[in-house]
């Protein structure tokens, strides 16, 4: 019979173990990854987690419609005849009498209710955890096991303190994909992957319980190359430091080893893709063979010699390239090309997202009042009504039978009814979502030489104490992706970080402004004439000095005409006037007062029948 031992070429194997085996490690987060194949992952998870601890795992769902109630518990009527009217239901993350193992498992952290983030800052890598609710008071230790999926470009969204308290990152890219289940499986099990389809074989049982059931103790050597890949003079995070820590020494019981080594930490770094702090590939020597185990006549073995770290050699940068220019442009200003920046190589990507999320990502948003008729935002739980509407009738109930043995006993008519009272009403709490937006219209290649953001501030503070969304219609911009059409954002709240970065662009070399007035004409139809919006009233400020040379034919075909007159300029006064007649709107004009023509923002003004205002020139009041 061969040795028992885990198959630890495959990154994700090894990391499913040693999640297994530390409880420090029990929170992964799959970067790019299907919801069929978090599904898969959780399930050979829990399978690994019954062989180690011997315990039940109890898998739960975490989505975008869990409430406080779903998460931590609730009231709920009795089915019995004893007597008691309620019966207190444990919820999906409270404390669980049967001693079992919980397994949260995320299909898409970017969608998460705020509930469940809130929850998962709190409980996850938590020693203690208290519930005071509902008259509950309960302390428990929480046993959770966390496995999320979330796509690398919607890292941005996610709360930082719930991101960071991920322990290990798996990246699990397009081309691993297909086929990644029979990978998984058939790596675990040794055997055809027909039959036994989601088991364990029974050499990597027995190496699990055998990791379980030894300790690896860590060396001067390992601590020396920890401090090569987090140096002291890096700002880094402690959290990090300690995966590293804990995968490596999960390394070395799945070897049976009785030290862990600096061989382990660089296995434990290359498997959660941390850079490689010298030159070349990581040591990654094979598996170490088992060493018996020590005895009380055993002296222990010594350490191994440290490992000496050569200095890191960085690698000359590339030069950028510039492009060639479409057209030649009338602007005064040259081109300048923009380097977007490089993501160094990390599992902490996190780092490095553009950020598309409000400031205090873990606060209720400020409640304004919705127009008349409309539904509001998503439910999130229940609180006291003060009116009739938007009752929620199964919380009224349970609330009012709260009180039932003693309104029968002062009332000795109809004492089999339930009898409610008004301070037994409970509504709907949804969450807030914007009743009003700030419809912002840019010209990146009209900014020079104005002040143009003292201009657009006090928008900017409107939108701010309305709490509106803002969608900022980008022309002219010098990272657009395409010269030759307008770029739309939208955001929640002013106060998310993205916008502020988006408005700090520079110029480019094209102007397609007939296409970002067709975009911003097409959002307020959506948002005031289409579906049951909650928006009521729009504020659409335009910062232009009307000269455009990208006709809107030239953005729609994304080919550029032989010869550009006065075709663009007219195009963008045609389009102006579809904004007359429209209602619930604002239109504001900020015009820059160009040297030049100046008698095309009149005209563009007066087409959009705005309210018109005259920026200031740098230096001048």
């Amino acid at each position: 019979m061969s040795e028992p031992h885990l198959d630890l070429s495959d990154p994700h194997i090894y990391a499913l173990a040693s999640a297994a085996l530390v409880p420090g490690l029990r929170s992964l987060l799959l970067l790019d990854a299907q919801p069929m194949d978090i599904g898969v992952v959780a399930d050979l998870l829990a399978k690994m987690l019954v062989v180690v601890t011997g315990r039940s795992i109890a898998q739960v769902t975490l989505g975008s419609a869990v409430s406080e109630d779903d998460l931590w518990g609730s009231y709920m009527l009795s089915e019995g005849g004893d007597g008691q009217p309620l019966v207190w239901q444990t919820g999906l993350l409270g404390d669980r009498k049967d001693g079992s193992i919980v397994l949260a498992v995320i299909p898409d952290l970017s969608r998460l209710s705020l509930p469940a983030v809130r929850a998962g800052v709190l409980l996850m890598d938590a020693g203690i955890a208290n519930l005071e609710r509902h008259g509950q008071s309960l302390s428990w230790s929480p046993d959770i096991c966390w496995v999320a999926g979330c796509s690398s470009s919607d890292l941005g969204k996610v709360s930082p303190h719930l991101v960071d308290r991920f322990a290990l990152r798996l990246f699990w890219h397009q081309k691993d994909r297909q086929g990644r289940e029979r990978d998984i499986l058939t790596s675990c099990s040794g055997e055809d992957f027909a039959k036994k389809r989601g088991e364990l074989a029974v050499d990597a049982i027995q190496a699990l319980r055998d990791a379980a059931l030894h300790w690896a103790r860590f060396t001067c050597d390992a601590l020396e190359r920890m401090s090569a890949y987090f140096p002291a003079s890096a700002a880094s995070n402690p959290r990090r430091q300690i995966t590293l820590m804990r995968l490596a020494t999960a390394t070395a019981r799945i070897e049976g080893t009785p030290w862990t080594t600096g061989a382990h930490v660089d296995r434990a770094a290359h498997t959660i893709g941390l850079p490689v702090p010298m030159q070349g590939g990581p040591n990654i020597p094979p598996a170490i063979p088992v060493e018996p185990p020590l005895t009380e006549n055993t002296v222990p073995p010594e350490p191994p010699p440290s490992v000496v770290v050569p200095p890191v050699v960085p690698e000359p940068d590339e030069e950028p390239t510039v492009s060639e220019p479409v057209y030649q442009s009338d602007s005064l200003t040259a081109f300048t090309a923009t380097v977007l920046p490089v993501v160094p190589q990390t599992p902490y990507l996190e780092d490095y997202a553009p950020l598309d999320r409000p400031m205090e990502s873990l606060r209720f948003p400020h409640t304004h009042p919705a127009r008349a008729g409309s539904s509001g935002g998503p439910v999130v739980g229940t609180q006291r009504a003060y009116s009739v509407q938007d009752l929620a009738i199964v919380s009224t109930l349970l609330e009012a039978a709260k009180y039932q043995a003693v309104r029968r006993k002062s009332h000795w008519i109809a004492r089999k009814r339930m009898r409610l009272s008004a301070a037994d009403l409970r509504c709907y709490r949804r969450s807030a979502v914007p009743t009003q937006m700030l419809l912002v219209l840019l010209d990146y290649t009209s900014l020079h030489g104005c002040t143009w953001f003292e201009a657009l501030i006090r928008h900017l503070d409107w939108a701010y104490e309305k709490h509106a969304s803002v969608c900022l219609i980008r022309v002219g911009a010098r990272d657009a992706r395409d010269e030759l059409r307008a770029e739309r954002i939208v955001v929640q709240s002013v106060l998310v970080p993205g916008l502020s970065v988006a408005l700090e662009t520079g110029a480019g070399r094209a102007t397609p402004l007939p296409h970002g007035l067709d975009q911003s004409l097409q959002t307020v139809r959506n948002a005031l004439q289409h579906g049951r919006s909650a928006l009521f009233k729009i504020r659409f400020v335009v910062v232009s000095d009307g000269r455009a040379n990208i006709p809107l034919k030239a953005s729609q075909t994304g080919q550029m005409p032989q010869r550009i007159g006065r075709e663009a300029v007219e195009d963008a006064v045609q389009v102006a006037q579809g904004f007359r007649g429209l209602k619930d709107i604002e239109v504001y004009y900020l015009n820059p007062q160009p040297q030049l023509h100046a008698e095309i923002p009149v005209a563009l003004a007066a087409a959009l029948g705005a309210k018109t205002f005259l920026i200031p020139k740098v230096g001048k009041v």
